[in-house]
């Protein structure tokens, strides 16, 4: 390899880092000014032209966050909040990966009359838009008494877990061989034991993915906790949140709104950092493949 070559080598490995760093710091200049802000005083976040450092770390506006919400019976807001998006996660989670794994399961490996259609049918729902249905379901759960409940939130995603999931869980499914099912079938397995002892544990990268999709989708959910949930009790930390606005003068300005939000964002971070890994390659292999 001549010399001009591996300079022209170089020169394009340093163009293409080059970018991807300006890149980064494009996409993480947000965050920055969010934990910037959130160390600042009230006057200082307000200044014109915006600063970016604070003079001196204001560390206590994350304690002081915890005490703007006030209590019910003793109890903070953010522990209820808290504890109602945990029970949010934990429940959504589950029936989105188990439910999105039985249909998807039952769409490649389980032959019945309409099988095309139906699956066109449920892949169609991908495009019909939420706001279409907001006023019908809200019926449906007015009618059923379980207004100002987790129930709405919940439960609807124990019924399939969502069109796209299935469509991942589908694609990566069909990349599976066959042959498992029918040596199974032969050892005398039902669709059962195939089902939790051969695909499972096998589909276990792209339910990762699923439950990654689905932590995040509740922990940003604002709409239908805004929706169907009435007292403050029952609110998420999404809903939680996005009220501090209104309260600013009484908590101390933007700083305190920035911590609170700092905090938020933390979890999915640290979430998606642990998991990226089976997140790329499961999607990636369920875009690509079947």
């Amino acid at each position: 390899m001549t010399s001009s070559v591996k300079r022209r080598r170089r020169i394009f490995a340093a163009t293409v880092y080059a970018i991807l760093i300006v890149g980064a710091a494009i996409f993480c200049f947000p965050i920055f000014m969010l934990l910037s802000r959130s160390l600042m005083t009230t006057v200082e976040s307000t200044v014109v032209p915006a600063k970016f450092f604070p003079s001196v770390l204001q560390w206590h506006n994350y304690v002081d966050i915890f005490k703007a919400v006030g209590t019910l019976e003793g109890t903070s807001y953010w522990w209820l909040w808290f504890k109602n998006t945990a029970v949010l996660e934990v429940m959504v989670i589950a029936g989105t990966v188990l439910s999105s794994v039985w249909v998807a399961y039952g769409f490649t490996r389980i032959k019945f009359p309409g099988r095309n259609f139906v699956f066109a049918v449920v892949m169609g729902t991908m495009m019909i838009p939420s706001t279409v249905t907001m006023i019908p379901l809200y019926t449906i759960f007015s009618d059923l008494n379980w207004l100002n409940t987790l129930h709405p939130l919940i439960w609807p995603m124990w019924c399939g877990g969502g069109a796209v999931n299935i469509f991942l869980v589908v694609q990566f499914l069909r990349t599976l061989p066959r042959e498992l099912n029918e040596s199974a079938r032969i050892d005398g397995a039902n669709e059962f034991k195939i089902f939790f002892r051969i695909v499972l544990p096998a589909a276990v990268p792209i339910l990762t993915a699923v439950g990654v999709g689905a932590f995040v989708g509740v922990w940003n959910d604002l709409v239908n906790p805004l929706l169907y949930l009435n007292t403050k009790d029952m609110w998420t930390l999404a809903l939680g949140v996005s009220t501090l606005n209104v309260n600013v003068g009484e908590i101390g300005g933007i700083p305190y709104v920035f911590a609170a939000c700092t905090i938020f964002s933390l979890p999915p971070i640290v979430l998606f950092t642990f998991a990226q890994k089976y997140f790329i390659e499961s999607v990636v292999m369920s875009g690509i493949k079947g």
